[in-house]
């Protein structure tokens, strides 16, 4: 969906409205989970931090796959077969 920027208030209005327009229940929001960037996550109103104002059980997941990624750089950096490998 088209986006006019991507400031976390915008996006939060977005998926509001797409999830309304599919007839989902978003005070039924039991998880979130976005990649790394920087308006997803946060301390101060970012993405996340709106919905779980909104929706109690909105819980922030982070994401897992981001997490592998640093593992793998990691052991890449550690273990020389591992970065010949890589």
């Amino acid at each position: 969906m088209h986006v006019k920027d991507t400031i976390a208030l915008t996006l939060k209005k977005k998926i509001s409205s797409i999830l309304s327009h599919h007839n989902l229940n978003i005070q039924g929001i039991i998880g979130q989970w976005y990649d790394d960037a920087s308006n997803m996550h946060g301390e101060w109103n970012d993405l996340q931090d709106l919905f779980i104002k909104d929706y109690l059980y909105a819980y922030y997941v982070y994401c897992l796959a981001y997490q592998l990624q640093l593992v793998l750089i990691v052991v890449a950096r550690e273990l020389s077969d591992i970065h010949i490998f890589f």
